[in-house]
């Protein structure tokens, strides 16, 4: 092609590993002198790792080439073996047919060649190219094969060769023990803004060149930046430039013809306008009518908004001209990978807010829950319990006058049920047993001869309130008995007996703890009012004092 337009001996830049065309800087030279060392001084396991193309393998092959004699070397290319495939291919490289197909017979077999070649000062090393590809499982049976020894000296090197991969999978926990026995590690590093010139003029050199220099500065600081210092990228770049060279009759090369290399090989987009270069990560789609729309940003609100306008902009233009818009030109946009991830995120980023949200709200309900449950001190409803207990008292009297109106020509004609005296604070129409009819007594006559009608209906409050001190002294009281007592004036005496249970507590509240009963036939006397309860102390050998309220209060004169 073009070795005859600039007289070389053969392609200076072919991508296949040749130790002849190995250029050699003091990393590379490092990287050498380490893995000779830990080979040949029988260290056990070195490493040696760099991105791909840096010339891992060429310099591998360069070892293989200046090794001795005594050094048996086996090279083993293909990282997805199994351990048995891995043994049988390492005997064969030692020239051994395998004795038995059992891994325990490979071994053993491998044993005694090495114990052979020891007795000789031989030195058998196993390399394992592509190594961060390489099973944990195999990685760690390999491992077994380095610890074979004799007499203190290693009978097998270990050599794993690899990118940069292999470290981060060597720091992993299941390759624990494997890490502890490497000895010696060596990095390969891309080559430097000023040494890619010194490189592209030893591989030219090594090809036969000899005359002026073919790449302006301009030319390689373009191939700098295109190829990031990786050989294998170097060398593509310069063998299409060197093509192109030769086809248009130029004995220079310049920066354009790199862009120009550099476009067709899609290593990045190329802006005519500023001389700029967007990479290869970050780019673009064309829409019909040369609408171009830029690679979205990973903002998760702008990527939402930008899929929609590119969905909105391909919709438009395919219904105003179908003919002017084939599937191939837009397809790339309603396919965009990227914004249908950023779109996904988008939506994944608004669950994960909505659960937090969630999250807070049952922390706060949970919150106010403890702080209504927490107990609280007996006086702490106090305020509002004599509110509610107001309000019952001023309403509670309107049922029983409209149930007096009501009825109020058969009250007095319909019979009561008797109740036990100590069936506790319940009306005498609550029990549900047979009783006798009994006789009411006539109601009393004002002074024209009327019946005395009473202002409302008899109840609880009526035959539970102590005369003395109750707001009616004329209200007409019904008896335990069902009897319909006519209405009496209330004593000055402070004496009374309980016809009823009556509950005592400690203090005038209804916070208060009830420290005793008042059972029917005890004789109290009434000491006090405090608010809506009685003070009362019994009259009886057992001493009760306390509190009842009025509600509570079932009492009556002594007869």
């Amino acid at each position: 092609m073009y070795e005859s337009y600039f007289r070389l001996r053969e392609l200076p830049f072919n991508v296949t590993p040749d130790p002849r065309f190995l250029y050699i800087n003091s990393n590379y030279r490092e990287a050498f002198a380490t893995l000779c060392y830990g080979v040949q001084q029988r260290k056990g396991i070195t490493v040696l790792t760099g991105q791909a193309g840096t010339g891992k393998t060429t310099l591998v092959k360069m070892f293989l080439q200046d090794a001795g004699s005594t050094v048996h070397l086996s090279c083993v290319l293909d990282p997805h073996l199994s351990f048995l495939e891995l043994l049988r291919c390492t005997l064969s490289a030692f020239e051994l047919s395998p004795s038995g197909a059992t891994r325990l017979a490979m071994i053993q077999q491998l044993k005694e060649y090495l114990l052979e070649q020891l007795t000789h000062d031989h030195i058998v090393a196993l390399l394992l190219d592509e190594a961060q590809d390489v099973d944990n499982q195999v990685l760690e049976e390999v491992r077994l094969l380095s610890d074979l020894e004799h007499a203190g000296t290693r009978l097998l090197q270990l050599v794993l060769i690899g990118q940069p991969e292999l470290e981060s999978r060597l720091d992993q926990r299941s390759l624990y023990h494997l890490r502890q026995r490497i000895a010696l590690r060596a990095r390969l590093a891309p080559l430097g803004t000023d040494e890619i010139q010194s490189y592209i003029n030893f591989r030219l050199a090594a090809a036969g060149y000899s005359g002026a220099t073919i790449f302006q500065n301009a030319a390689v600081h373009r191939i700098a930046f295109f190829s990031h210092g990786i050989p294998r990228l170097i060398n593509v770049i310069c063998d299409n430039a060197l093509l192109i060279a030769s086809a248009t009759n130029q004995d220079e090369i310049g920066a354009e013809t790199i862009d120009e290399v550099a476009e067709d090989l899609q290593l990045g987009e190329h802006d005519a306008n500023r001389w700029t270069f967007v990479p290869a990560a970050e780019p673009t789609f064309d829409v019909p009518d040369s609408v171009v729309v830029p690679a979205p940003r990973f903002d998760v609100a702008e990527a939402a908004q930008e899929e929609i306008r590119e969905r909105e902009v391909v919709i438009a233009h395919h219904v105003k001209a179908p003919g002017d818009c084939p599937a191939p030109n837009y397809a790339p946009v309603v396919q965009n990978p990227v914004v249908s991830s950023s779109a996904s995120d988008f939506i994944q980023n608004q669950r994960v807010v909505g659960s937090l949200a969630l999250a807070v709200l049952i922390v706060i309900l949970g919150g106010l829950a403890l702080l209504v449950s927490r107990p609280q001190s007996q006086d702490y409803f106090a305020p509002v319990t004599e509110k509610i207990e107001q309000i019952q008292e001023a309403v509670a009297p309107i049922p029983a006058r409209i149930y007096r109106v009501l009825t109020a020509r058969s009250l007095w004609e319909t019979p009561f049920r008797g109740l036990a005296r100590d069936d506790g604070p319940y009306s005498d129409t609550e029990s549900g047993d047979e009783v006798p009819r009994f006789t009411a007594k006539p109601l009393d006559r004002d002074e024209e001869g009327k019946f005395v009608t009473p202002d409302r209906q008899p109840g609880r409050a009526d035959r539970t309130r102590p005369p003395a001190l109750a707001d009616d002294v004329r209200s007409t009281t019904i008896s335990r008995r069902g009897v319909v007592e006519s209405p009496k004036r209330s004593s000055p005496a402070s004496n009374y007996s309980v016809v009823g249970n009556s509950y005592v507590r400690d203090k005038p509240t209804s916070q208060a703890d009830i420290i005793a009963t008042l059972r029917p036939g005890t004789r109290i006397q009434v000491v006090g009012r405090s608010g809506e309860y009685f003070q009362i102390r019994s009259l009886n050998t057992e001493s009760i004092s306390g509190y009842v309220h009025k509600e509570d209060a079932f009492f009556e004169p002594p007869g």
